[in-house]
């Protein structure tokens, strides 16, 4: 699969690519886990400086708005790359399956 491939056009090369085996999932998670920490410093100094210019600023009001970040940053993509990582083991077992079978 080259680089430039859409994603449409050849998702299993994309999947393969991606999440061929469990090094390379773990890899992702970690690179999603580094996005969120840099949005929780974004998102502390923006507190910071609103407590600087006087504004009130509650905690739970922070945490209650940091749990998008956490599903849509964290959560889902690490359990679709999880997933992208299942669907082609198993298309690779019915691919062995059928080669031992013919």
């Amino acid at each position: 699969m080259k680089l430039t491939t859409p994603i449409w056009k050849d998702p299993i090369g994309w999947t393969d690519w991606m999440a061929k085996t469990k090094l390379r999932v773990l890899i992702w998670v970690f690179i999603h886990i580094g996005f969120i920490i840099t949005g929780f410093f974004i998102i502390t100094d923006e507190v910071q400086n609103s407590i600087n210019k006087g504004y009130e600023v509650n905690m739970l009001t922070i945490i209650k708005n940091s749990f998008p970040i956490l599903l849509m940053g964290l959560l889902y993509p690490c359990m679709y790359i999880h997933a992208m990582y299942r669907l082609l083991k198993i298309i690779r077992d019915k691919e062995a399956t059928e080669t031992k079978g013919a």
